[in-house]
């Protein structure tokens, strides 16, 4: 199997000059189209293939954290979620509209996140979005902790993990749909 040289797009944003630093990832594996615009704070992970670890993640000051991602399990990309139009959605829309997928259903696909620190806790919110009504149902797990939301029309839900501890410098995410795609817009790591 070919493996393909991704380009991975990383951002960052402070939420408050005194808060926890966070980093936004659109997961974008539509490799067929050419990357949207992105706005301040978030770039893509155009990357469906595993085994290709992106650069390290930068934090919104310009700082190089000691973070990167790698797909773990090859998947595919969907370009066909949902958009507000104006980016209110808790995700901007270019992050909204394209996504990390499968078609295999009920199989935990995996992402990791490499370099974290072992002292640290973490929050890692995760989005899955599809312009369809399908009834689905998408599940996220970190760890023994699974949570799952609806992608339908889905502009305003996530799924999130508080108190997240890396294991030897790595969090795992995994990601599976129930009777439908598997979908993974983006990941949010913030440092609580």
């Amino acid at each position: 199997q070919q493996q393909q040289s991704g380009m991975m797009s990383l951002a960052s944003q402070v939420e408050t000059p005194l808060g926890p630093m966070t980093v936004n990832i659109s997961m974008n594996g539509v490799d067929w189209k050419a990357g949207m615009p992105m706005p301040s704070g978030w770039q893509e992970y155009r990357e469906k293939d595993a085994g290709n670890p992106s650069g390290f993640l930068q934090y919104s000051d310009g700082t190089t954290s000691a973070y990167k991602i790698e797909i773990v399990n090859t998947a595919t990309g969907r370009d066909d979620g949902t958009s507000t139009g104006n980016n209110t959605g808790i995700i901007p829309d270019s992050a909204l509209m394209r996504c990390l997928a499968t078609n295999i259903s009920n199989t935990w696909y995996h992402v990791k996140i490499t370099g974290m620190d072992n002292k640290m806790t973490y929050t890692i919110k995760v989005v899955g979005s599809i312009d369809k009504t399908w009834n689905w149902l998408e599940s996220y797990q970190i760890g023994e902790v699974t949570k799952s939301h609806s992608p339908d029309q889905n502009t305003s839900l996530s799924s999130v993990f508080t108190n997240v501890s890396a294991i030897e410098g790595e969090i795992e995410i995994g990601y599976k749909g129930t009777n439908c795609w598997a979908l993974l817009n983006a990941i949010m790591i913030i440092e609580e």
